[in-house]
């Protein structure tokens, strides 16, 4: 094809300027003008920071309240659980002595330091269990977690002991307190050991929606961990070591139902075996 300009010479139309197709060179690959400027887009988009337009405003219709109640409700009812049954344990350790309330608050930091990795090994299992769920690769995935979960529980252990036994001169001089610490070690590194693990198998839970199960495993766990805290320090004399004791025995039956719900129960019966519902 071809065009007359105004002195009557003939131009290729690829010469005109609106007509060119630029090309750029950029890390070995040629890249045409269309794709460089979805390049451009992109990063754009990626530095620019969300518009409050974007922000909703009005109130959520009905299905997508109940939808998220369906999730946050019983979450929020596990987590009250959790607070109350923990805070129990400790209102009854701090009534034992002024020196067992000491060890048990240094003993709690130290727990709940190193506890974290129980909740990123949780949040791992909600991340990456879902897309598989319904498969037998979520079998494996959720056994895979677990796995390094119990792993890094051990590291736990040790670790928290050794910070309680080899530095608790990091935390108080009086020599009652840290024998109480001394004594109470073995069982916080049990507890702390497990807490990882039973964190991931409830992670997994989560991540199948299965909140009717832990709703109801939730409330009779924690009363059998503080029945057995009061008979630890009613009926064994126990001290402060006694909170820990419980609170082993409560993620360790945790860990237990969580697992047989998950890997015991035949075909559909088990959550990992479900996809999620849209």
């Amino acid at each position: 094809e071809s065009s007359t300009t105004k002195g009557g010479g003939v131009v290729d139309d690829f010469n005109d300027v609106d007509d060119v197709r630029a090309s750029y060179y950029e890390g070995g690959v040629i890249l045409e003008d269309a794709e460089v400027e979805v390049e451009i887009e992109a990063d754009e988009d990626a530095v620019t920071p969300p518009s409050l337009r974007a922000v909703p405003r009005s109130i959520p219709g009905l299905a997508e309240a109940t939808r998220f109640l369906k999730i946050a409700g019983p979450v929020c009812f596990l987590n009250s659980i959790k607070v109350l049954f923990v805070a129990s344990l400790v209102q009854a350790v701090t009534a034992i002595s002024p020196a067992s309330s000491a060890a048990n608050g240094v003993m709690t930091a130290i727990y709940f330091f190193f506890a974290v990795m129980g909740d990123g090994v949780s949040q791992a299992a909600q991340t990456f269990l879902p897309p598989v769920l319904g498969s037998r690769r979520a079998t494996g995935t959720a056994a895979m977690l677990l796995i390094a979960a119990a792993g890094l529980g051990a590291l736990n252990a040790v670790a928290s002991a050794g910070v309680a036994l080899a530095m608790p001169g990091l935390f108080t001089k009086s020599a009652e307190v840290v024998a109480i610490m001394a004594e109470c070690a073995p069982a916080m590194s049990v507890a702390l050991a497990l807490h990882t693990a039973s964190m991931g198998s409830e992670g997994c839970l989560l991540a199948a929606r299965d909140m009717k199960f832990m709703s109801l495993c939730y409330a009779p766990n924690a009363a059998l961990a503080y029945w057995t805290l009061t008979a630890c320090v009613g009926s064994f004399g126990m001290g402060a070591s006694a909170l820990w004791v419980a609170l082993a025995q409560f993620h360790a039956c945790r860990l237990a139902a969580n697992g047989v719900r998950m890997f015991v129960l035949p075909g559909r019966r088990s959550p990992l075996r479900r996809r999620l519902a849209e």
